[in-house]
């Protein structure tokens, strides 16, 4: 009996030893802030694309935004400025103005400025070509930016983050002429 019991225990932890060496699964692609993505205590990819997604939607039907084309003729264009990260978070802030562009594009309710460098050498060209001595095209009609804040809050154990994407939109006389704050908050433990 002591001895089965022993040989049981034996092949057990045999069994065991084998099972943690077990090779682990391979990588494999997920959704981005899908079901399977990880949530943290910080920003993760999830906020920045909902944030973008808001504000964008927001701002689309601002009555500056809304009302420009029946004034002036045309689609307002608009420059995406910088959006200031003050929060302890290392956050590429990229990912947020970047969402925005796309999803301000991809409406065509707005033209963008371009700031790429093949965007300044044909503007530049042009303005040689055309003995200009100032480049009104590449005036914006509203200028977007912002901050990001953060506030963390602790009672006892207990742990809260809030994030606040403040965003404004200045027109050329550096009126603001539509502002909003999306906050997001993630609840933890310490």
């Amino acid at each position: 009996m002591k001895h089965a019991f022993i040989t049981t225990l034996s092949i057990t932890g045999v069994c065991l030893i084998f099972a943690g060496c077990a090779t682990p699964p391979p990588p494999q692609r997920i959704t981005t802030g899908g079901p399977e993505a990880l949530t943290t205590r910080g920003l993760d990819m999830q906020d920045l694309m909902d944030t973008a997604q808001r504000a964008t939607r927001e701002l689309l039907v601002a009555p500056a935004i809304t009302q420009f084309k029946a004034q002036n003729g045309r689609l307002p264009r608009l420059d995406v400025g910088k959006i200031s990260n003050n929060t302890r978070e290392r956050i590429t802030i990229e990912q947020v103005s970047e969402r925005i562009m796309e999803a301000l594009l991809d409406s065509e309710l707005v033209t963008l400025v371009a700031h790429d460098s093949g965007a300044k050498t044909a503007s530049a060209l042009d303005d040689f070509l055309g003995d200009k001595k100032i480049n009104l095209a590449d005036q914006a009609d509203f200028y977007l930016e912002g901050t990001i804040l953060g506030q963390t809050v602790t009672q006892g154990r207990m742990l809260e983050n809030n994030y606040s994407f403040m965003l404004r939109l200045n027109d050329r006389n550096r009126s603001q002429v539509w502002k909003r704050t999306l906050d997001i908050t993630k609840p933890g433990r310490r």
